[in-house]
C-alpha cells in the first residue's frame, strides 16, 4: 500500500478528529458506507451501545472484517439503494466521505434518504463540499445547501457545521506537489517540502478560514408538532 503524503495525512488525521468528538456513548450506532472499518474502530472506542456498519462492496466489506476482528461490530452490505434495517432503528447514522463517491444522482439521494429513514434522531455527515457542485478525480463535492435540502426533505433539520479550514495548507501543498512532483506522482522532494511547511501553513489557516473542503455536517431530525 502506498504511503500516504504528509497533506493527505493532515486530512485523515482532521476527519477522524471531526468525527471523534461526537457524543456516542450508551448509542446504537450505524455507519453507511464502510470502506476500511477505521471509523468503526474509533466509534468503538466510544463504548456505544451497539455498533453496526454497511458497506457499499465485497472488497470494503472483506477489509472491514479484517481491521475490526476482535470488535463488537456488526457488518453488513448495502443492497443496491436500500439498507437493511427498519425505520428509525438506530440513535446516530453516520457517513463518512461515502457519498461523495456516488456520483449517480438517483442513486445518491435515494441512499441519502435511506440513511435519514435509519436514524430516529442523528445524521452525521462528512464529505468534502464546494459553494457551488464540482466532479473531479472520480468524487462529486456537492455544496452544504444540497445536503441540508435533502435533510430537510427527510425530515432533518441541520443544527451544527465545521470545515476543515486548511485552505493555505491545501493551496500550498497542491502547489508542491505540481512544481517538484514526478509525473503527477509525489517525488521525494515534494513530500519532504510538505513536510516541512506543514507546522507554518497549519498555523496559517486559522486566520484565512474557507467555508468548503472537508465539511462535517451534524443533522437532527425534526420534532413532530403536536397540535
Amino acid at each position: 500500500m502506498r504511503k500516504l503524503t504528509p497533506i493527505k495525512s493532515y486530512q485523515l488525521e482532521r476527519r477522524l478528529q471531526m468525527l471523534g468528538s461526537e457524543d456516542f456513548y450508551g448509542r446504537e450506532v450505524l455507519e453507511v458506507g464502510v470502506f476500511k472499518g477505521d471509523h468503526l474502530k474509533l466509534v468503538a472506542q466510544k463504548k456505544p451501545d451497539a455498533l453496526f456498519g454497511v458497506a457499499d462492496s465485497n472488497q470494503d466489506f472483506d477489509s472491514a472484517q479484517r481491521e475490526l476482528e476482535g470488535l463488537e461490530v456488526s457488518l453488513g452490505k448495502i443492497k443496491g439503494k436500500l439498507l437493511p434495517f427498519p425505520r428509525q432503528s438506530f440513535h446516530s447514522v453516520f457517513s463518512v466521505t461515502f457519498f461523495q463517491y456516488i456520483t449517480d444522482k438517483k442513486r445518491f439521494e435515494k441512499l441519502f434518504e435511506e440513511a435519514c429513514r435509519a436514524s430516529d434522531n442523528q445524521l452525521i455527515i462528512i464529505e468534502l463540499t464546494e459553494e457551488s457542485k464540482e466532479s473531479m478525480n472520480g468524487v462529486i463535492a456537492r455544496t452544504v445547501k444540497e445536503y441540508t435540502r435533502l435533510a430537510k426533505k427527510n425530515e432533518f433539520k441541520l443544527i451544527r457545521i465545521e470545515y476543515i479550514n486548511a485552505a493555505i495548507s491545501l493551496k500550498f501543498s497542491n502547489f508542491i506537489s505540481q512544481t517538484f512532483g514526478d509525473n503527477n506522482r509525489p517525488s521525494d522532494t515534494s513530500i519532504q517540502l510538505q513536510k516541512l511547511s506543514l507546522p507554518f501553513t497549519k498555523i496559517l489557516d486559522s486566520f484565512f478560514p474557507e467555508n468548503r473542503h472537508l465539511t462535517k455536517m451534524v443533522f437532527e431530525r425534526e420534532k413532530e408538532e403536536l397540535y
